[in-house]
């Protein structure tokens, strides 16, 4: 169930607010699928940011959109 709910390490970095991890990951190749990816309850990585309270992170991905 943890690998549906949290499907890449940028979606576990949303989550828990783990800013640096996510910053670093989105200069990696891969970063834009990733972003789009959504989870089992159909999240994407900044829609899981700012479900668990991480605004900052939240624009981060956006912006990086």
């Amino acid at each position: 169930t943890h690998v549906k709910q949290l499907p890449t390490i940028l979606h576990c970095a949303a989550k828990f607010g783990l800013k640096n991890l996510a910053i670093h990951l989105l200069q990696c190749s891969g970063a834009i699928w990733a972003c789009k990816m959504k989870n089992m309850d159909g999240s994407d990585p900044a829609q899981i940011a700012e479900r668990c309270g991480h605004k900052e992170l939240k624009k981060i991905f956006e912006d990086f959109s």
